[in-house]
């Protein structure tokens, strides 16, 4: 299985190809200052067992409609409890163009949806209901992918309070225990972070990854605390970094596009690899 976790800025989108070459598409932010890129150009007509939209926020969604009109996806994953009025409620100062793009997608209730066909690797998704939290953060749509020993989590935006609302869950804990690398919520901001996940007894991952522009809000500065909750990564084989030093955090803004190389093992490859995001200017 490889992963690639793409530079899109303050936004998020990440591909899951499966060994037998099916893909999953997490998310569909873009990148709209240089370098620009583009999921719906970057994967032009090519084909996705399926697109989960962790967050239904403008930089999680941005690329939604041309996603749906230039790739061939056979299903979207959203929080089957939103729905197109609840969605419009939580917009009061207006939506993007692609949380339009969601809101109008919405308006067929079949579609809603919380599974992908992917015989060789195993997607769980969880979320708290609409009611529980009225707010796009906290009804995040928590997403875990695993192959063989590797599991990787995206938890989209979810907040402090959401995350202790998940953790009263045996099942969602169950999957916590498993991680091997996460994404941070929200971008690494400080109001994603719950020191209450980490411990040898629930989660202690290899690394942390957060997708992220330059620096440019105080609550960025959480790199330390998530550094003390890592293992750390001490081989990378493939494309080595510019120091060899362990490390416990990577970000988009520094190492640009992140790919893990995953075998059946589970005795992933970490590294930069900038070939893999080409960078798209746009038309006049």
């Amino acid at each position: 299985m490889k992963v690639d976790i793409f530079d899109v800025g303050h936004g998020a989108c990440s591909v899951i190809t499966c060994p037998d070459g099916q893909r999953l598409m997490i998310d569909c932010g873009s990148k709209t200052d240089p370098p620009y890129w583009w999921p719906s150009i970057q994967f032009y007509g090519e084909t996705f067992a399926g697109l989960i939209l962790t967050n239904l926020d403008e930089d999680h969604v941005r690329d939604f409609e041309s996603t749906l009109t230039n790739l061939r996806v056979a299903t979207v994953c959203i929080n089957n409890t939103i729905d197109a009025a609840r969605l419009k409620l939580m917009k009061p100062d207006g939506m993007g163009t692609g949380v339009k793009a969601v809101h109008g997608y919405l308006q067929n209730p079949s579609c809603l949806n919380l599974t992908v066909g992917l015989p060789q690797v195993t997607v769980s998704l969880f979320r708290l209901p609409y009611g529980t939290f009225n707010d796009t953060n906290n009804l995040s749509l928590i997403t875990f992918v695993e192959y063989g020993q590797f599991c990787i989590i995206y938890p989209g935006d979810l907040e402090e309070e959401g995350w202790k609302q998940a953790l009263l869950s045996p099942e969602f804990r169950a999957l916590l225990r498993r991680v091997c690398l996460f994404v941070t919520s929200h971008h690494g901001r400080e109001n994603g972070y719950c020191a209450e996940l980490f411990g040898p007894a629930l989660c202690t991952p290899y690394a942390f990854i957060i997708s992220d522009k330059e620096m440019v809000h105080d609550t960025q500065e959480t790199t330390a605390w998530y550094r003390e909750h890592a293992k750390g990564m001490h081989k990378i084989l493939a494309n080595p970094w510019d120091t060899p030093e362990t490390r416990y955090v990577f970000t988009t803004r520094s190492d640009c596009c992140i790919s893990i190389n995953v075998p059946a093992d589970g005795n992933f490859v970490l590294y930069r690899n900038s070939d893999v995001q080409r960078n798209v200017e746009p038309k006049n």
